[in-house]
């Protein structure tokens, strides 16, 4: 799926991941794969969007923020594309902030999907418009506080007509009872080493 996305927009395909700081989440229907996202943890391999910004992510170290990086995000065309994106973004939040207790997630987003990244997901600009080699397309880097995801949550679902609020993303998110049962499921497995790369 990957791939054939990559293709669709011209970019060239990735390279298939191999590194063990890589996990890729999958979100499916009915038995058919309709999305995918990786998340890299931060490491002494460091993350890929250090290629493009290797001063801005150092600036993000220094303050002693605990990262990880969003890539490869791929929705098949036929695809619901905002119930996908929420269950994946909200399955990487709780593995990356609740589970493994880390900060701050950056990614390299293509400069016309800025506006959706800073209004509907939060994040802020890190770094400014650059051209990435890796896809051959132009790149602004993006960081996410998880601790404002947190605060929004709270905020949405405290609300008991959240199910009405149909103009907000996070109505395609987990309900805060399923989000209790995936954040446990994900806590069981990365106990017991069952999520791999």
């Amino acid at each position: 799926m990957i791939s054939r996305r990559y293709q669709a927009r011209g970019y060239p395909s990735p390279r298939p991941l191999t590194d063990p700081n890589d996990y890729t989440f999958a979100a499916y229907d009915s038995g058919h794969l309709v999305g995918t996202v990786s998340m890299r943890f931060d490491s002494s391999a460091g993350l890929m969007a250090e290629q493009l910004y290797p001063s801005e992510v150092a600036a993000l170290r220094a303050h002693e923020l605990q990262l990880c990086e969003f890539t490869r995000l791929a929705l098949d065309e036929q695809a619901m594309s905002k119930e996908v994106l929420g269950s994946l973004f909200h399955s990487c939040y709780l593995y990356a902030h609740i589970v493994r207790h880390l900060t701050h997630a950056v990614i390299e987003v293509n400069p016309r999907h800025v506006a959706f990244y800073r209004r509907v997901l939060h994040f802020r600009i890190a770094g400014e418009e650059r051209h990435n080699q890796r896809v051959d397309a132009p790149a602004v880097l993006l960081v996410l506080d998880f601790s404002v995801i947190a605060r929004e949550l709270d905020r949405f679902f405290a609300d008991p007509n959240w199910r009405n609020h149909s103009k907000s993303f996070f109505v395609h998110w987990f309900s805060p009872e399923d989000a209790a049962g995936v954040a446990a499921r994900l806590r069981r497995d990365h106990a017991a080493g069952r999520l791999a790369a």
